[in-house]
């Protein structure tokens, strides 16, 4: 009986899961409307109107790192370009992975709007940064803040990549239709 009583349960769970995860996801960093001080975040309420938005964005390498006794070197091919590192075990067995991102990697705003972008180096020597169409391509070093401002004139999608590290630092910014 108590099987049949944590069978109903993980089923139930599961299907909240299920549920869940099928759930709206918004993984976009909230929009700062700097005619206001409220915060709102594309999608919500019906306010398009043209209006300055202000993002931070970091250009951050995730690392991990294992031991060959406790989990094995992977035996598999990862994309080339400097946006992936895998480096093989040392003497002691440890290993490590590493990648360069941008956080957060996309967001969203309105045709017409005011952008704004402050992009941090944490990671990284530099990073030869471009921003298709909008501004002229600049480095970023660790350490430096680097704002730029631009208006996104047309409903679409603008790229920002690091050409350093590449297939990995990649980032979008939605530009949703005004209206």
């Amino acid at each position: 009986m108590k099987t049949r009583g944590i069978m109903v349960l993980l089923v139930v769970v599961g299907v909240a899961a299920v549920f869940l995860s099928m759930a709206p996801v918004s993984s976009f960093q909230t929009l700062h409307n700097n005619d206001t001080s409220t915060m709102q975040t594309p999608g919500q309420g019906n306010d398009t109107s043209t209006t300055n938005r202000t993002f931070y964005i970091n250009a951050v390498e995730p690392m991990g790192t294992a031991n060959i006794a406790e989990e094995p070197f992977p035996n598999t091919t990862l994309p080339t370009g400097g946006g992936i590192e895998l480096n093989e075990p040392d003497e002691q067995g440890n290993w490590e992975i590493e990648t360069y991102v941008f956080d957060p990697s996309q967001i969203v705003v309105y045709e017409g709007d005011q952008v704004t972008l402050n992009i941090l180096g944490i990671n990284g020597r530099v990073h030869d940064v471009t921003i298709n169409g909008y501004v002229e391509p600049f480095e970023l070093h660790r350490g430096e803040l680097k704002t730029v401002t631009f208006t996104a004139d047309k409903a679409g999608t603008i790229d920002f990549i690091c050409n350093i590290h590449q297939p990995t630092m990649h980032g979008q910014i939605i530009v949703l239709p005004s209206g």
